[in-house]
Formats: structure tokens, C-alpha cells, sequence
């Protein structure tokens, strides 16, 4: 059974390990502790996010909310409860006093190597808003402590302080402002040490720290580091990933930062937190000239517009690759099971291009950038709705020979149109027949249906109304003729204010806007709610947890989550607020 002491232990770790930073301007904790870290969690200023989390509205409302009263109330909630009574309890305050008192200020996690066996080394240091904090705390551990005598052993620190050494090697210790503890007592020694003499050979001093790029933003909360060189000296690897995925669409998304990460020095990660924002930020360096030449094929070629923009818009994915050379690049990127699938692709888009070959036809008429967006349709080519209401879709394809290119995806389009006129008379559904139309001087062409469908809950088929357009350099496809005009409409716009420099802009960005999938939720609460019940729920729980999930989605800010290739590295942002 483990002892008390222990049970602090492990608490600690959980408080410490589930929040956060730093910036080197501001003296780092990483001076007080042992070179050879192979990782650290930093945090500090966090006793104003606390008292602010515990005075939100939001806050508010998710612990008033039927959903949480229903958790709450479940045999995991009251498990949940029951540990933060007694923490409570044992500890003499209230669940966000206490968590104020030991992440208020500033603490620091590091991670070192075992000497033996596989079990890591943890290594925690907290530095308290005042010295008042350690005293409460070691009145409240020394009672609990005394009644593991046989297991855990305190001494009096020189200077005042207490030192508590457990039989299985873990200790602690409180001395003024400070609290360290770690599962090796010879970790805790060299911090207690560090406290009474700043000397070197700490891990602020070391190489592969100073190398590391900190932050210097004041809003960071949270910054993570680990030394990439290091770990992969210990795991006697050469990469930390694989050099083939087998994914083509993380190869595309993902495959330049994983190939970044496997050769990096070390990474950087911070968490910034505004008064209603947040942003998470990581950072590998490296350089595109060391990266072979399969691999850059997954970089971003040059510097490309900010994507097209809508509102309201639901979701957008843009990506900006050379899709030939990566294409041309698979046998190198992709494991050889996925192979076959690029032969069946190649067989199937032969029935839409036929005479075509793929790689040497096709994709030199494209450029680099690609764009799907999602966002609400009127159905104003019905009369009524669907029973399931889809959100619009649409890809946007930027070309490099506008003239073919836009003819053969004019072809494209008409065939599957085609394909699935077919399928809808199988299905004794009305079919469509193609139409055109001149908005704002572009050509628009879409499919219409013979018949004006009508009725309340029309099959989900009916979400779609083809359509097709070339603005300038781009092709639009879109799921509804109502979308492609808006995008019309967005691409004839002037453009906006860049948000920075063209050469930081991000070579893949998603955007996710909560308020508006809510009203697309909202739009199919009955089909949501019934799914609900038949899964078990009341009526009242499924409609109760429906409306939970829509209050929080229209109080969060739009998500965006992208990759930046720079200079020295890459950056990987995921930013959002409420």
C-alpha cells in the first residue's frame, strides 16, 4: 500500500503535469535544477488565471449546466467529489485556494533519465507566492507523516526548512518560498543546493538549453522544452519518426514538420493566455536546405495569398504544396502497403480523364494552392428542407494553365454530375439537368432539378445542387449554386489586410468557427435529439445536453490551427478564445 507521503507525491505530479511557463527574460526555474534534463514544463503567473477561471461566466455555466449536474451525480462523478473533499479536507482550503497556493506563481517539471531499469526520473520545484504557503503546507503533510514513521524520515534543514526522505528513494523538501520533489533523493539534494548557492552546472547553463529558443511573450503561461539530441542518444536512434507515413493526407499536412522533428536539435512549445484568448504555439528548428529532396517536396513551395474567406463560414482547410513533385515523390514518402491504393486511384479518375495521365498531365496544370471551405446553404433551390441540413462545401483549386485546366475540371464535373443522374434514377429520385448562368461576369454552371423538390424532411440527397465556376486563376466546385456565388462574390472582393509578412504566412491553415456549427447543430436538433434517445437518454437529458453544447459553442471564439515553415524552423500554431 503506498504510504501518505507518497500519495502527495503523486498528487503534486497531477497538479503539476495537468498546468503550466516561462520566458528566459523572467529567470527561469531551469537554473535551480540539474543539467541533463531531457525535458521540462514550466509555468508560471498563474494565481490571476485561476482567480479568473473561478469568477468566469463560462465557468459558471458549465458547472450549472444539466450535463455537468448529471456527471456529477454519475459513480465516476461522485469519485471525482469524493477526492476533492477529502483533498480539501487534508489540505484546509478550497479546491482553487489550494490550487492557487501551489501553481500561483512559478513551477517547473523536468524529466531525467533512469540509471537503471525503465521507470523516468521526476524531478518538481515550486516556488510559492510567499513563504506563508510552505509553512500551511508542511502543518497540514506533518500530521500524515507521523503516521508513516516506519517509511518516511524528516530532518530539519539547516536554515530552517524540512527535508522528507521515503524508503523507496523519493523525497521531499519545504524551505521558505520553495518546495521540491522528485522520486530520486540525489535530484532533490542538488536543488536544495542550487537554493543556497546559485552555481553553475545547472541546466539554464548547460548547452542544450541555451540553444533552445524560449519565449519572451508576456502572456506566456506555459513553456515546454525537450532535447530532441538527447533523447535520441538514449533511444539509440538515428529519427525519432518514421521517414514514410502511411497516410496521404498526413504525408501532405504533416510529412515537412515530421521530417523537421526527426533531425531537430530540441522543441519548444508555449501556451499564451489573453484575457479571453489562448494560443499554443511549438517550434522545431531546422533548415530546408538540409532536408532531402523527397521530403521537400512536402515544404511549401513559395509564398501564396491568404486564403478566400466567408462569412458566415463554418470550416476551412487551405494547403499550399507542389502536388507533382510530391506526387512524383510517393515511392520515397508513403510505405510500400499504400502504393497499391495510388494504382487504384490513378484506374478510377481514368473513367473521368480518360486519355490522361495523372502525374504528367493533370498536375502541371494546377498550382499550389488548394482551399475546401464548409458554411451554411439557404436551400433556396427547394421548397422546403431536407430531414438531415448539410452545410455547404466547396474546393477551390488555384490554376496554373487556367485555360485547360479549368476545361478539364469543367469535364470532371459534368461527368460524376452525370454519374450520379443515374444513380438518382435507379433510386426513382428527380434528376438534374444541367443549367448556366452569368453572375457578376463569371460564367457559373450548375445542376437543377427538373422538378422543384418540396416537402418538410426531403432525403439527404437533396443537399446538393452541383455547381462550378473560374474565377480568374481559380475553379470553384461547390456542393450548392448559392455557395459558389457567395465565393464568387469573396474572390471579387478587394483583399484584406495581410496578417504578416509573405513569408511567414502558413503553408496549411484550419479554421473551425464554433458559433456557426452550432446554428448547423441547431438546424438538426430533432434528427440529434433522437439519436439521443435512442441511445438511451431522456427526452429531457438528450434536449438538456443539446442546449450545453450549443451555449459553450457560441461562446468560444473561431479555432484556427496552422503550420508556419520559417527560416530557422517550423511553427505550429493553435489559437482561439472565448
Amino acid at each position: 500500500m503506498l504510504s501518505l507521503f507518497r500519495c502527495w507525491c503523486a498528487t503534486l505530479f497531477a497538479v503539476l503535469l495537468t498546468l503550466p511557463a516561462v520566458h528566459a527574460s523572467d529567470e527561469s526555474l531551469s537554473r535551480y535544477l540539474p543539467a541533463g534534463a531531457v525535458g521540462t514544463l514550466e509555468g508560471r503567473g498563474w494565481s490571476e488565471v485561476v482567480t479568473r477561471l473561478e469568477e468566469s461566466e463560462l465557468v459558471k455555466a458549465i458547472l450549472a449546466s444539466p450535463n455537468y449536474k448529471e456527471f456529477i451525480d454519475s459513480p465516476q462523478g461522485r469519485k471525482v467529489r469524493g477526492g476533492i473533499a477529502v483533498a480539501q479536507v487534508q489540505y484546509g482550503k478550497d479546491l482553487w485556494s489550494m490550487t492557487r497556493d501551489l501553481i500561483g506563481d512559478r513551477w517547473i517539471v523536468g524529466v531525467y533519465a533512469p540509471e537503471s531499469g525503465d521507470k523516468p526520473v521526476v524531478l518538481g520545484l515550486i516556488r510559492t507566492e510567499s513563504p506563508e504557503i510552505a509553512t500551511h503546507i508542511r502543518t497540514r503533510l506533518e500530521p500524515l507523516v507521523q503516521l508513516t514513521a516506519d517509511k518516511v524520515k524528516t530532518e530539519e534543514i539547516d536554515g530552517g526548512g524540512l527535508r522528507l526522505v521515503n524508503v523507496d528513494g523519493s523525497a521531499m523538501i519545504l524551505q521558505d518560498r520553495w518546495i521540491a520533489v522528485s522520486n530520486q533523493r540525489s535530484l532533490v539534494d542538488q536543488v536544495e543546493a542550487a537554493l543556497r548557492s546559485d552555481a553553475g552546472g545547472n541546466l539554464a547553463a548547460s548547452e542544450a538549453w541555451k540553444k533552445a529558443r524560449h519565449s519572451d511573450r508576456g502572456d506566456t503561461k506555459l513553456e515546454a522544452w525537450a532535447d530532441y539530441d538527447r533523447i535520441r542518444e538514449l533511444l539509440q536512434q538515428d529519427r525519432l519518426l518514421p521517414d514514410k507515413l502511411d497516410n496521404p493526407l498526413a504525408s501532405l499536412l504533416l510529412g515537412g514538420v515530421v521530417e523537421y522533428v526527426s533531425h531537430a536539435d530540441y522543441l519548444t512549445a508555449t501556451l499564451d493566455l489573453g484575457e479571453s484568448s489562448w494560443g499554443l504555439e511549438a517550434f522545431v528548428p531546422g533548415k530546408p536546405a538540409e532536408i532531402d529532396a523527397a521530403h521537400q517536396t512536402l515544404l511549401p513551395p513559395v509564398p501564396t495569398d491568404l486564403q478566400t474567406r466567408l462569412g458566415p463560414q463554418a470550416a476551412s482547410i487551405s494547403i499550399v504544396r507542389d502536388w507533382a513533385a510530391w506526387y512524383g515523390q510517393r515511392e520515397s514518402l508513403m510505405i510500400e502497403q499504400i502504393l497499391p491504393e495510388f494504382d487504384k486511384f490513378e484506374t478510377g479518375l481514368a473513367t473521368f480523364m480518360p486519355g490522361k495521365d495523372f502525374r504528367a498531365d493533370v498536375l502541371p496544370l494546377f498550382s499550389k494552392r488548394l482551399q475546401i471551405i464548409s458554411a451554411p446553404q439557404s436551400f433556396a433551390h427547394l421548397e422546403g428542407r431536407p430531414g438531415v441540413q448539410l452545410p455547404g462545401t466547396a474546393i477551390i483549386v488555384e490554376l496554373e494553365q487556367p485555360e485547360q485546366a479549368s476545361d478539364l475540371l469543367q469535364m470532371v464535373f459534368q461527368t460524376i454530375t452525370a454519374v450520379v443522374n443515374l444513380q438518382a434514377g435507379q433510386e426513382k429520385r428527380i434528376p438534374w439537368v444541367m443549367s448556366s448562368e452569368t453572375y457578376k461576369d463569371v460564367q457559373l454552371s450548375y445542376a437543377k432539378y427538373l422538378q422543384t423538390p418540396k416537402g418538410a424532411d426531403l432525403p439527404i440527397a437533396f443537399n446538393f445542387q452541383p455547381s462550378s465556376a473560374r474565377v480568374g486563376r481559380h475553379f470553384i466546385m461547390a456542393t450548392s449554386q448559392d455557395l459558389c456565388r457567395q465565393l464568387i462574390d469573396a474572390m471579387q472582393s478587394p483583399p484584406g489586410a495581410s496578417s504578416g509578412q509573405a513569408a511567414d504566412r502558413p503553408d496549411w491553415s484550419f479554421e473551425v468557427v464554433p458559433a456557426v456549427v452550432a446554428d448547423l447543430l441547431e438546424s438538426n436538433r430533432a434528427i440529434i435529439e433522437a439519436k439521443a434517445v435512442q441511445d438511451g437518454r431522456s427526452a429531457d437529458q438528450a434536449a438538456n445536453g443539446l442546449n450545453d453544447a450549443l451555449n459553450l459553442l457560441r461562446r468560444l471564439r473561431p479555432v484556427s490551427l496552422s503550420s508556419t515553415l520559417q527560416p530557422d524552423g517550423y511553427v505550429w500554431r493553435f489559437q482561439g478564445g472565448w
